[in-house]
């Protein structure tokens, strides 16, 4: 929600929230605001989180830490585990560099392979061999990570000669921004025997505020079942709520939103620097589109809880959405062939946004309200020509479906 006296505090837990840095070159704007509200941002922090705020002339990191791992969290580059070995390989090396430090690629290598043999057989984490083509692109797409992230600078050379030969050379240089990639633990990291265990490090268990706001502000859609017995009876405290609720539209853009079986955040606006349902992504029209013809099925029946639907329903459901709507959408998704490609991507979206859940023994797919929070149709003209093309597709004998 726009609060123009807090506008400026906003942006800068906003941009603090989205981001892993942010930068006072990248973004000198939203830099000072963050700095002028440092006091406010780390009070709200600590108190609803049990974040800290990491802060000097050129860079704000906010150390967050979600609740629940995702798949979304992930690299989306990165295509296997071994990607992430050599980035944290990567990282431990770095860290012992001085800024601005020139170094070679075959040497940065050669300390690679060394730091994962470890010192005896005990230690060996993984046994690198350049040769092997799948491991140099693994290293390759780990160090494309840190050069985009600013990690390091490309100075010279070519990386996709290393990808084709391990005798490829490439100089790079080390920035000061190694240091804000490592957070700080309680212990030392090989005592942490889950991810799990990793995650809640640092979080103040008997701080049910705390627990609660890592999950809300970290899930699409927080289902109740998601709560522990403490969250759910702190949750259902009228004062509480209220005072969870009044923050949130105090130092973010968001409103809370409680729903059947749920809660989330939501914006009435779209904001496009964000990652959002619905978004201009095509998917997200159709699913959109989904939503609109599901919510027709549950006109008579209120109030909605789950609706369970049989893979043949679902499919007759998405050829339904294709024949009404499929005219006004992008030749991109008109002609995803065969239909179970299109029926992937548009069960895809809808699970990762826990608008839906698909069970693959069953194939059956439970719908949940936050599925029809947001239903999309066509104006009035645009409607009106899709039905008129349809009416005549149905006289000259063509079906779409």
């Amino acid at each position: 929600m726009m609060n123009e006296e807090n506008k400026g505090l906003q942006l800068g837990i906003e941009a603090l929230l989205e981001n892993f840095l942010v930068q006072r070159k990248d973004n000198p704007e939203v830099f000072r605001e963050i700095l002028s509200s440092e006091k406010m941002i780390r009070k709200y922090m600590v108190t609803n989180f049990g974040y800290q705020l990491k802060l000097d002339s050129e860079t704000a990191k906010l150390e967050k830490i979600p609740y629940f791992s995702r798949d979304w969290m992930g690299i989306q580059s990165f295509k296997n585990e071994l990607d992430y070995v050599f980035l944290m390989a990567l990282f431990s090396i770095l860290d012992t560099k001085s800024v601005e430090d020139g170094f070679l690629l075959s040497s940065i290598i050669e300390d690679v392979k060394i730091f994962l043999l470890g010192k005896d057989e005990k230690s060996l984490i993984y046994e690198v061999d350049w040769k092997v083509k799948h491991q140099r692109e693994s290293f390759s797409r780990a160090l494309l990570r840190a050069q985009e992230t600013g990690l390091i600078k490309l100075l010279d050379g070519e990386l996709a000669n290393f990808e084709k030969s391990e005798d490829g050379e490439v100089l790079y240089q080390s920035t000061s921004l190694i240091r804000y990639q490592f957070r700080n633990f309680s212990k030392k990291i090989d005592s942490f025997e889950t991810s799990e265990e990793m995650l809640l490090d640092g979080l103040d268990k008997e701080n049910v505020r705390h627990s609660l706001n890592r999950k809300l502000y970290f899930e699409s859609v927080l289902f109740i079942d998601e709560l522990s017995e403490e969250e759910a009876q702190y949750l259902n405290d009228k004062y509480n709520y209220q005072d969870i609720k009044q923050q949130i539209e105090l130092y973010t853009f968001f409103r809370l939103e409680r729903m059947y079986n749920c809660i989330c955040l939501v914006q009435d606006v779209r904001r496009i620097n964000l990652h959002q349902h619905p978004s201009r992504k095509h998917e997200s029209y159709i699913v959109s589109q989904v939503a609109h013809r599901i919510a027709g099925l549950l006109r008579d029946k209120k109030p909605f809880g789950f609706l369970v639907l049989e893979n043949s329903r679902f499919e007759d459901l998405l050829k339904d959405v294709i024949k009404h709507f499929s005219l006004g959408w992008s030749s991109t998704m008109r002609d995803k062939t065969p239909f179970s490609k299109y029926k992937q991507i548009i069960l895809d979206y809808m699970t990762s946004w826990k608008l839906a859940s698909y069970d693959e023994t069953t194939m059956k797919i439970t719908i949940y309200p936050s599925m029809i929070r947001t239903v999309g149709e066509y104006d009035a003209d645009l409607r009106d020509y899709i039905d008129t093309e349809n009416i005549r597709g149905k006289k000259n004998g063509s079906s779409r479906t």
